[in-house]
């Protein structure tokens, strides 16, 4: 199979049986491995530089067995951020923050709560975060009184830099973060005029939950929408006042919207590039969504696609384009819906699922497989729509342009 145009790379044999990767630059890939040794089990950060295949140790620390995924551990500009929850105390959350460069630690952190903290942590830069702690049970009067005030739980706003963490009032943020910004890990933030901002999609439902439970409910008059208080909308704010409104314990943060539905639809954020902040809108009363380009230096929003939800089929795939997947009797057929204005198929397989296309030539599907053991397996198939060519990898992959990382 002929591959000019696309890269392969394979990482699979320095990665362990739980791994993730980091960052995918020019000069090197930076991952995460477990290594068991002697029956201690480690979480370990490592570099793949991409011109020599030499791979190299930044950060190892041992962690308890089956914790390796709650190691949090982000990569923003030179530093990298490990917020892991302390095993010793669970009211307790650890942050340590290493120079990318030097590989050497800036500075380690304890913060303590009088709750358990959850969840995974939301990062806005490499000097604030968000993270989850429950309402303590154990305190009668306490828990009453925040679950009357409408808390599901507690989100602290961590500063780094002043070693302090903050209790977020906001209502808002404290139960409209986690839908988006729960997959996302993130905030995510963009710069306007020199100060660096931030994007807040206050959701709460995915999107077919909300018109389902909370429109169709009030259309079919088995929902008072005056009892519904949950308004989704997309917003944004400097980072600073975002910052010192939550310090000051205010519970109504002054957001700039950038779009907001009342009942009748949903806001989701999409992504951003160098130019663009992307957003998609749906009315339910229309069955129209559509894609917004939102402009960071004039706040201007522009329709960029309109997806008319009565004439899908299939499901619908998000991301920097989006597909429409439909399944017929032996093939799966994907459907550009924006950023790509193709067709084409694939023959059905056993738990084979599309992944990504790369130059309307190369499919990539990944593949699980569970045998008579219960042993748990995934591959990667990457199929040559030109010239018909079909290689299997055993593994999983992550794709970047047109770069392949294939790892276990």
């Amino acid at each position: 199979m002929g591959r000019a145009d696309i890269k392969i790379i394979d990482i699979r044999e320095h990665c362990g049986a739980r791994n993730k990767i980091l960052s995918f630059e020019e000069q090197e890939i930076i991952f995460t491995k477990e290594i068991e040794r002697n029956g201690k089990y480690y979480f370990s950060i490592n570099s793949y530089e991409l011109s020599t295949g030499v791979v190299e140790e930044i950060y190892t620390y041992e962690i308890p067995e089956a914790e390796f995924y709650s190691q949090h551990t982000y990569i923003i500009e030179n530093d990298i951020l490990i917020i892991k929850p302390c095993f010793k105390n669970l009211n307790s959350i650890e942050v340590d923050a290493l120079d990318r460069n030097s590989k050497k630690i800036k500075s380690k952190h304890i913060f303590e709560v009088k709750e358990e903290v959850t969840s995974i942590p939301i990062v806005i830069n490499s000097r604030y975060f968000l993270f989850y702690a429950d309402i303590d049970e154990m305190d009668e009067d306490k828990y009453g009184f925040y679950k009357e005030a409408g808390y599901s739980h507690f989100i602290y706003l961590c500063d780094l830099l002043e070693d302090q963490i903050y209790l977020v009032n906001d209502l808002r943020l404290v139960n409209g973060l986690t839908v988006v910004h729960g997959l996302l890990d993130c905030l995510p933030t963009f710069t306007h005029n020199d100060e660096e901002y931030l994007l807040f999609n206050e959701t709460y439902m995915e999107d077919y939950e909300y018109e389902e439970y909370i429109y169709n409910a009030i259309k079919d008059g088995r929902l008072d929408k005056n009892l519904v208080k949950e308004i989704e909308g997309l917003y944004y704010i400097p980072v600073n006042d975002f910052v010192e409104s939550i310090k000051r314990g205010q519970k109504n943060i002054q957001f700039k919207e950038i779009k907001k539905r009342y009942l009748d639809g949903w806001v989701r954020y999409l992504g951003m590039d160098e130019r663009n902040i992307y957003f998609r809108e749906k009315d339910f009363k229309t069955g129209i969504e559509k894609v917004h380009a939102l402009d960071k230096e004039k706040f201007v929003p522009t329709v960029v696609k309109e997806i008319h939800h009565k004439k899908i089929k299939g499901r619908l795939i998000y991301g920097d384009t989006i597909y429409e997947e439909v399944e017929l009797d032996d093939s799966i057929e994907i459907r550009g819906i924006y950023n790509f204005d193709d067709t084409f198929s694939f023959k059905k397989g056993k738990n084979l699922y599309f992944k990504e296309m790369i130059n309307h030539r190369y499919l990539i599907c990944w593949q699980w497989v569970e045998d008579e053991e219960e042993n748990y397996f995934e591959f990667v198939h990457i199929m040559d729509l030109q010239s018909k060519g079909h290689i299997k990898y055993e593994g999983a992959c992550s794709i970047y342009n047109n770069d392949i990382v294939l790892y276990r």
